[in-house]
């Protein structure tokens, strides 16, 4: 059940985003401020994606046998087993009272707001 949660949250959780590729786009300019707010947010969301990201990998190879688990991932592997927000994933995130599963359906939703903005402008 893990295993699968683990991956389905993987393939749901886009890679981190390409900020120098965003900000050729929307470069810093006084006229244009919400170019940084932007460039901002993608940084602080790119750092949870990571976290995110690489906690889960981490886990789903120790499920599968090739990594010895640790305090982390058996961590880890509770809070996806009571539907809870890893404290890890808390440390780097935007505060939420959310169960894991409405966690990330949010955070899904957060992302998609700045993959809409930077396609199709503010």
């Amino acid at each position: 059940m893990v295993k699968k949660m683990t991956e389905d949250i993987l393939e749901g959780i886009r890679e981190p985003f390409k900020i120098k590729d965003v900000e050729r786009s929307y470069p810093f300019k006084y006229e244009e401020s919400m170019n940084s707010v932007l460039l901002q947010e993608l940084a602080r969301y790119n750092n949870l994606i990571e976290t995110v990201r690489a906690s889960l990998e981490v886990l789903k190879k120790t499920l599968e046998g090739k990594l010895v688990s640790n305090s982390e991932t058996d961590e880890l592997l509770q809070s996806i087993k009571n539907n809870n927000i890893p404290e890890k994933w808390l440390k780097r995130s935007y505060p939420s009272r959310k169960s894991l599963l409405g966690y990330v359906d949010d955070l899904k939703k957060r992302i998609s707001v700045f993959e809409t903005w930077i396609k199709n402008d503010k």
